[in-house]
C-alpha cells in the first residue's frame, strides 16, 4: 500500500535525500559545513549527508566546550580545597554553611 507522500517521493527521488532546514540548521550547515561562504546562501534544502556531516562537527565541538568547562571547575574545585588552611577542613566549612541556613530549633 503506498500512500500520497510515497508517491510524491517516487515522482521526486532527489527530494527524499534532502534535509529542510530551520534556522538554526541553517546556521550549523553554514559554520560547520564550509560550502557557503553566508548565512543567506544556505538552500532551504541541502542533501543529508552534508547536514549530517555539519551536525557531527557541531556536536564533537559541542561535546569538547562540555568537557573542557568541565575540567575547569574540577580545577576550581581543587585550588579553593588546597587554599584552606589546615585549621578549617572542608567539613568544617560545609557545616557551617549547611548550619548558617537551617533555622534554629
Amino acid at each position: 500500500m503506498t500512500t500520497v507522500v510515497d508517491d510524491f517521493y517516487c515522482s521526486f527521488p532527489d527530494l527524499k535525500a534532502m534535509h529542510k532546514l530551520d534556522g538554526f540548521d541553517k546556521w550549523v550547515v553554514y559554520k560547520y559545513g564550509a560550502k557557503y561562504s553566508s548565512q543567506e546562501e544556505v538552500p532551504k534544502r541541502v542533501p543529508k549527508g552534508e547536514f549530517e556531516i555539519a551536525k557531527s562537527k557541531f556536536r564533537m565541538q559541542a561535546a569538547n566546550a562540555m568537557m573542557a568547562m568541565v575540567l575547569g571547575a574540577c580545577a576550581v574545585m581543587v585550588y579553593l580545597g588546597k587554599n584552606l588552611t589546615k585549621e578549617e577542613s572542608m567539613q568544617s566549612v560545609n557545616m557551617v554553611r549547611i548550619l548558617s541556613f537551617t533555622c534554629c530549633w
